[in-house]
C-alpha cells in the first residue's frame, strides 16, 4: 500500500479505482432509521457515558453501514449511509480497522472547504487530481470530524487519525471500503458538520 503524499494515511482508501474516471459529487445518501438491538445497546452506552438525551449524539452502525444522529429524547433526527473499514473492526495501530466504542468529537475541521475539496490535516487545499497508470487517487474531502476514544479499548483513535469525513470516492458509500475512518458523501458530512458541536459523543458499534 503506497501512502498518498500530504494526505492523512489512516483516512485514505488503500485502493484506486479503475479507468481513471473522476467521480462526480453525488447527492445525499439517506439510510433507514430503524433502531436495531445493536443501536439500542449503543444508546444505552451513550447514556452511561454521560449523554442525557438533551443534546445530539451519533451512533455509527457498522453492521448496516449507516450513521444515525439522535436528538432530544433519543429520537432519530437523521440517518445517512456510510463506509467503514474494509478490514473490519479494531483499534491496533496500523491495522486500518474502524474502532468500536465510545468516542467524542474533539475537533471539527474544514469549515471553509468547498464541497468535494480535498483536506490536508483537516484543512482545505487546492491540489490537482493526478492520474497514474489509469487509476484515481482517493482523498479526504469537504469536512472532518476528528474522533477521540473514551475507552481503554479505543484510546488509539485520536493518534490513528480516525475521523468522520467526506470522500472523493462516494460510489463506495454503503459498503465497507475505508481503511479506518467513517466516510460520508460530501453533502451529508457538510450537513452533519453544521448539526453537531465539538464535544459531541459518538458511539461506534458492530453489533447487529
Amino acid at each position: 500500500m503506497r501512502a498518498l503524499p500530504g494526505i492523512l494515511a489512516a483516512c485514505v482508501l488503500g485502493t484506486c479505482l479503475p479507468g481513471g474516471a473522476r467521480a462526480e459529487l453525488m447527492g445525499s445518501a439517506p439510510a433507514a432509521a430503524r433502531v436495531t438491538a445493536g443501536v439500542r445497546e449503543a444508546l444505552q452506552a451513550l447514556k452511561e457515558g454521560g449523554w442525557e438525551g438533551r443534546s445530539r449524539a451519533i451512533v455509527v452502525d457498522i453492521a448496516n453501514q449507516r450513521l444515525m444522529l439522535f436528538g432530544e429524547g433519543g429520537k432519530v433526527e437523521k440517518s445517512w449511509r456510510v463506509s467503514t473499514s474494509k478490514y473490519g473492526v479494531g483499534s491496533e495501530p496500523r491495522s486500518y480497522r474502524t474502532p468500536v466504542g465510545l468516542h467524542r468529537i474533539w475537533q471539527k475541521s474544514g469549515a471553509s472547504a468547498r464541497p468535494g475539496q480535498p483536506l490536508k490535516g483537516g484543512e482545505p487545499i487546492d491540489i490537482p487530481v493526478s492520474e497514474e497508470a489509469g487509476a484515481r487517487k482517493v482523498y479526504i474531502t469537504s469536512r472532518a470530524l476528528k474522533l477521540e476514544g473514551l475507552e481503554e479499548r479505543n484510546r488509539t483513535s485520536r493518534s490513528r487519525g480516525i475521523w468522520i469525513h467526506g470522500t472523493s470516492a462516494e460510489e463506495f458509500i454503503g459498503r465497507p471500503a475505508s481503511i479506518g475512518c467513517v466516510r460520508l458523501r460530501n453533502v451529508d458530512v457538510i450537513e452533519l458538520f453544521e448539526m453537531v458541536p465539538e464535544g459531541t459523543l459518538v458511539y461506534i458499534t458492530d453489533r447487529k
